[in-house]
C-alpha cells in the first residue's frame, strides 16, 4: 500500500509527508492498494482527532450504551441469543455511529477500555434478562486489536468471574478476517476456556461457518 500528496505551490516537506501518510491511511482502512490525498482526508482526519479526544472518558460519562438484537433461529422463528452493539451519544457531536468511532478506538489503544466495557455491561444485562427470559445468551464482538492480545481469553474469563457471571452465557463473535490475521493465537484463546472448562462459546461470523463451543 502507499500513499500520494501533490501540490501546484510550494508547500514544506512536512506538510507532503503529512498529507501522504493521511493518503495512506485512507488506502489501509480501505484495504486499497494507493491513497491520493484529498481536502475531504484532510477533514476527516481532524474529525478523527476529535473522536478520538472525546472517546477518552466517554465510559466514566456514561455516553456509551449497549443495544441488543435479537439472533432467531431460522427453523422456529424463537430468539435464541441476544447481539450486544456498542453505542457513543455525544452531547456535542450528537449519535457517533460504531463504523466511525470503533476505528478510532482500535487505532488509539482505547478498544481495550471499550471492550472490557462491553463484556461487563452484556455481562450484567444478561444475568438479568434471566430473570424473565431464563434461557437468555449474549454474542459480544470482539475487535481484532483485541483478539491479538496474547491474554485476551484469561482477561475476558476473569471479569466474568469477578462479575460472578458464568461464561456459559456468552459467546464470543469474531470475524473470519479477524481470525485469519492470527489463527494460532485465535486458536490458543480457545484452547484456554478449553482448559478451564468454561463453557463459553466462539463464533465466526462468515457464510454457513457454525458456532464453534470451546
Amino acid at each position: 500500500m502507499a500513499g500520494f500528496s501533490q501540490s501546484a505551490y510550494p508547500v514544506p516537506f512536512s506538510a507532503l509527508q503529512r498529507q501522504a501518510f493521511l493518503a495512506l491511511q485512507h488506502a489501509m482502512d480501505r484495504k486499497e492498494h494507493l491513497g491520493i490525498f484529498n481536502e475531504e482526508m484532510l477533514r476527516r482526519s481532524q474529525y478523527g482527532h476529535t473522536l478520538e479526544t472525546q472517546l477518552q472518558g466517554a465510559v466514566t460519562r456514561n455516553e456509551l450504551s449497549l443495544m441488543y438484537q435479537p439472533i432467531s433461529d431460522v427453523l422456529t422463528g424463537q430468539w435464541v441469543s441476544l447481539e450486544a452493539l456498542m453505542r457513543w451519544q455525544h452531547p456535542q457531536l450528537g449519535t457517533v455511529p460504531p463504523s466511525t468511532f470503533i476505528p478510532v478506538a482500535e487505532r488509539s489503544g482505547q478498544i481495550y477500555q471499550l471492550g472490557d466495557w462491553a463484556l461487563q455491561t452484556a455481562a450484567r444485562d444478561i444475568q438479568e434478562a434471566r430473570a424473565l427470559w431464563p434461557g437468555a445468551h449474549v454474542n459480544v464482538n470482539v475487535s481484532p486489536v483485541q483478539l491479538l492480545m496474547p491474554d485476551f481469553a484469561e482477561r475476558a474469563l476473569k471479569i466474568l468471574s469477578d462479575l460472578g457471571v458464568s461464561p456459559t452465557l456468552l459467546t464470543f463473535e469474531v470475524t473470519e478476517s479477524t481470525v485469519m490475521q492470527n489463527v494460532d493465537l485465535a486458536c490458543r484463546h480457545r484452547r484456554a476456556c478449553a482448559a478451564r472448562a468454561c463453557g463459553s462459546r466462539w463464533m465466526i461470523s462468515a457464510a454457513a461457518t457454525p458456532a464453534c463451543r470451546c
